[in-house]
């Protein structure tokens, strides 16, 4: 395989041996990297990583843990992400006809990162928004609100967040506009 610096490709053959794999799933990818190697079963290696006490889980729950990502892994169509050694990773599993599963790790830690300063910003320019005294929205083409900050919905009597979606005229009555 292709050595990615942000992805691995992990295979796995049908009786659910591992038959090929790049450096990058060994090294930044696996929780137990000393136990990669071609002809390790899939199920061995949650075994270890449980063993080893890698998991925030209480001891009583590793065997059902390890049971639920075999059956996962043996479906062939598992899509999660998981943050390990400080980074998030994508984690996709597909079954190829000839019974083969193919692993594709992503590092998706940037991703994450600005998702939560996107969060983050939203949060800021919302009470920014909120704490003007004055009357700020935001509406569709459709001129259904999009945006109705605070002060808004207090003139209007109405929660913000329950206008959005609304015309001006389903949040104060069919004669809006009607008065100004």
């Amino acid at each position: 395989l292709m050595n990615v610096d942000r992805r691995t490709q992990p295979i796995f053959d049908p009786d659910d041996r591992l038959i090929l794999f790049n450096q990058p799933y060994k090294e930044r990818y696996s929780l137990v990297p000393d136990m990669v190697r071609p002809g390790i079963k899939y199920e061995e290696l949650p075994r270890e990583i449980a063993r080893r006490g890698l998991l925030n889980l209480p001891p009583d729950q590793h065997e059902a843990w390890i049971a639920e990502r075999v059956a996962l892994h043996r479906q062939g169509k598992r899509k999660l992400l998981d943050q390990r050694k400080g980074r998030w990773i994508a984690i996709e599993e597909s079954r190829t006809p000839s019974g083969h599963i193919v692993v594709i790790h992503t590092d998706v830690t940037e991703l994450k990162h600005s998702e939560r300063e996107a969060r983050r910003s939203r949060r800021m320019l919302r009470g920014v928004i909120d704490a003007v005294p004055a009357i700020i929205s935001v509406k569709d083409r459709a001129s259904r609100y999009v945006l109705m900050n605070r002060f808004q919905g207090e003139v209007y009597g109405i929660d913000p967040a329950a206008a959005i979606g609304k015309t001006s005229a389903e949040v104060v009555g069919a004669e809006y506009g009607g008065h100004s």
